[in-house]
């Protein structure tokens, strides 16, 4: 019998909000045009911050949920604690290159707390991913 704190549990609800993110990520890629005729998206992300959402959602998002807010706007209460911290606000638009440098790093190497990605993440995918989180 499962009790509803045991792990399976816990394993059930990661997925479901890992699939509830793909779903809300699928619906937020497909592309309009703006006047220009740059492919964006309803959300206004270009293409590659668009791929880097993806991987994030993919690779990331499990242990670096964003904060959850209720109807309101309140911090809502998390059934379980991320594994890591919150990324929303790490880099912004105007980032110098130094700290997108140490972003570039930490995402390859890790650290003792976190896998490195040198081995499964390509450099273009590396790149696209830092383009998104300077949106998020």
């Amino acid at each position: 019998m499962s009790r509803r704190g045991d792990g399976m549990g816990v394993r059930l609800r990661v997925t479901l909000v890992v699939v509830g993110a793909c779903v809300l990520a699928a619906g937020a890629l497909a592309p309009t045009h703006a006047q220009s005729g740059k492919a964006v998206t309803k959300s206004g992300r270009t293409d590659q911050e668009n791929r880097g959402e993806a991987i994030f959602v993919q690779r990331c998002s499990v242990c670096h949920l964003p904060k959850l807010e209720d109807a309101q706007g309140r911090p809502a209460v998390r059934p379980f604690k991320s594994f890591g911290p919150d990324l929303k606000g790490l880099l912004t638009k105007d980032v110098d290159t130094d700290q997108v440098t140490a972003v570039r790093q930490f995402i390859l190497n890790g650290t003792d707390r976190m896998p490195g990605f040198q081995y499964s993440l390509k450099p273009n995918e590396i790149d696209d991913i830092v383009a998104f989180l300077k949106t998020f």
